[in-house]
């Protein structure tokens, strides 16, 4: 469901989108802290352009859909997995 669930504004992220999700997978593995995950957008887009994902938007646009993404994401953990997770963005 995470890899598939249609995310407003993904057109800007170019390839498929179970790649760009994965990658994100990734950062949260790496970033997450317990219960708690603090993102920043900014620093997501530069893991994900090192990881070999491209855009077709500027940055300020591919937030978006990145953020949309976080929150599809957290809300799926908290009811699908039953599990607990605190997720705030930083700028």
């Amino acid at each position: 469901m995470l890899l598939s669930y249609p995310i407003k504004g993904e057109l800007y992220i170019d390839g498929d989108k179970e790649s760009w999700r994965i990658v994100i997978f990734k950062w949260i593995s790496e970033n997450q802290l317990g219960e708690s995950l603090i993102v920043s957008l900014q620093k997501v887009i530069n893991y994900m352009k090192k990881s070999g994902i491209s855009f077709n938007q500027n940055d300020e646009l591919v937030k978006y859909p990145i953020e949309e993404f976080f929150k599809f994401y957290e809300k799926t953990i908290k009811t699908e997995l039953k599990k607990k997770i605190e997720l705030s963005f930083q700028k």
